[in-house]
């Protein structure tokens, strides 16, 4: 996240993306180092199988460890790696959003993110993760250190529960570029996205200026699907829109082949 280049992660988050939610909701996110694309795209961010989305009574797409309370509202899911782990932000991290998100760095590759980063911003974001969970338009997680309990990024599904699909988005703060959190961080999101939500296809962009993503999304199994010339513009710039995808039957497959 060497010599720096940038890449997507979006929700703002996002890296793999551009795109996020909120005064993020481009998560084009941040620039990378050797194979760290920093950040990227998200849409919004589903359990969907062959045969179609497991609901609850009321028609809501529900999985196992996001069952809610007697109320109905659905608890945020905490995703656990080697060196990280992924949970809910709260208000409480809203100025290390700021800090990380706001950087010139991260925020040129995050389609909607200002520069400066304005204050209440990021308790604006943070404020509508429950009621997007709630309506299966996305789960935003942020990335924590295990062994440091501190935030150095975030990454996230945006969803479209009608066809079961969802947009990959991350970012990475710039003190912990090159360390491979965003594609430990994505792959999780990856495998969640897939088995806990059994979504049937998840896809994710970069800007043309920051291949370190490309790299990342790669790493974590989605293929190149095509290049739209100069779709973006951030900052008077034109910026190329690189996609990538991934289908749930190309991810068993490979699980497979790895064992």
């Amino acid at each position: 996240m060497a010599s720096r280049r940038r890449d997507m992660e979006s929700p703002p988050t996002g890296a793999a993306g551009i795109r996020s939610s909120g005064s993020l909701r481009k998560w084009s996110g941040e620039r990378g180092r050797h194979d760290e694309g920093r950040s990227c795209n998200a849409r919004r961010y589903a359990k969907i199988g062959r045969g179609g989305v497991r609901r609850d009574s009321s028609g809501a797409i529900m999985s196992t460890d996001e069952r809610g309370t007697e109320t109905g509202m659905r608890r945020y899911p905490t995703l656990h790696t080697v060196r990280l782990v992924l949970r809910a932000f709260t208000l409480g991290d809203a100025p290390e959003v700021r800090r990380l998100a706001g950087e010139w760095e991260v925020a040129r590759t995050l389609l909607s993110v200002p520069h400066p980063y304005g204050e209440g911003l990021a308790e604006e974001w943070i404020s509508g993760h429950p009621s997007e969970l709630e309506r299966n338009e996305g789960v935003h997680f942020a990335v924590v250190l295990r062994e440091r309990e501190e935030i150095c990024g975030a990454c996230g599904l945006i969803i479209n529960s009608r066809d079961a699909n969802a947009e990959l988005g991350y970012w990475i703060g710039v003190p912990y570029w090159g360390r491979g959190y965003a594609t430990e961080a994505a792959r999780e999101v990856l495998r969640y996205g897939f088995e806990d939500l059994r979504l049937h296809r998840v896809y994710a962009a970069h800007f043309g200026n920051n291949p370190a993503s490309g790299t990342v999304l790669t790493k974590i199994g989605m293929s190149y699907e095509g290049t739209r010339r100069e779709h973006h513009r951030k900052y008077g710039d034109y910026e190329d829109r690189v996609e990538y995808g991934l289908l749930v039957r190309e991810w068993l497959a490979a699980r497979r082949r790895t064992g």
